[in-house]
C-alpha cells in the first residue's frame, strides 16, 4: 500500500471516519509504505482520519516511511493477539512535511489487546529505523493495560507529547517493580533511575 518501491505511487488517506488503513489479514505480510495520512496532499494541511494506520489480528507488516498526523485517535494501533511481527520504522507521527504540529489525539503509536513482540524503532542489533514520534496529544508509544509483552521500543525520537514518550499500563508513570520482570505490559520492564550525576 503506498510508494514503497516507487515514490510516484505514495497515497493521500485523509478523512475517514474509521481507520485510513486498516490491516486484518490473517496472514500478514503486508507493506505500507510512503503514505500521507491525515493530510491533504501539499503534506500540511490536516484532514484526519480516527486512527491513521490500524493492524488487527495481523501479524508481520511492515509500515516505514509514512506521515501521520491530525488522528482523533492513535497516529498508529496494533491490536489483538495475533498482531505480532510488525516492524515499524522511519515513521513520521505527529507532524507534517514541514514538521509543523500535526497532533494525533491520542498516543502517536498504541499497543492493546495482547498485541505483542512488535518492533517500533531499531531491531535489537541494530542502530537504524527509528521513527519521529512528536506533539501528539497522548503518549509517543502507550503499550497500554492490555498490550503484551516482547514489544520492542528503541532508537526512537519522541519529544512535545502530551503523555510519558514510553508509557506502559495505565496512562502515567507506573511505579518500578521490586521483583522485575512483573506480570502486565512488556512485563512492566523497570524504568533506569538516575542516582548521580558527576560534572
Amino acid at each position: 500500500i503506498g510508494g514503497f518501491d516507487d515514490f510516484g505511487a505514495v497515497n493521500v488517506i485523509a478523512g475517514a471516519a474509521d481507520a485510513g488503513i486498516y490491516l486484518d489479514n490473517a496472514a500478514g505480510g503486508s507493506v505500507v509504505g510512503n503514505n500521507v495520512i491525515g493530510f491533504q496532499p501539499n503534506g500540511t494541511l490536516g484532514v484526519g482520519n480516527s486512527i491513521g494506520i490500524f493492524v488487527f489480528n495481523s501479524p508481520a507488516n511492515n509500515l516505514q516511511y509514512n506521515f501521520i498526523g491530525n488522528s482523533s485517535s492513535n497516529g498508529i494501533t496494533l491490536s489483538g493477539a495475533a498482531s505480532s511481527g510488525n516492524i515499524l520504522q522511519h515513521n513520521t507521527i505527529g507532524v507534517g512535511y514541514e514538521l509543523a504540529p500535526a497532533a494525533n489525539a491520542g498516543a502517536g503509536v498504541g499497543v492493546i489487546f495482547a498485541a505483542h513482540d512488535n518492533t517500533i524503532g531499531a531491531m535489537l542489533t541494530g542502530t537504524g529505523g527509528g521513527n519521529l514520534i512528536v506533539d501528539n496529544v497522548g503518549q509517543g508509544v502507550w503499550i497500554s493495560n492490555s498490550g503484551g509483552g516482547g514489544n520492542r521500543v528503541l532508537v526512537n525520537e519522541m519529544t512535545g507529547n502530551g503523555g510519558i514518550d514510553i508509557d506502559l499500563a495505565a496512562a502515567g508513570a507506573s511505579p518500578n517493580q521490586p521483583l522485575n520482570p512483573d506480570t502486565g505490559p512488556n512485563r512492566m520492564q523497570n524504568h533506569p533511575v538516575l542516582t548521580s550525576a558527576t560534572r
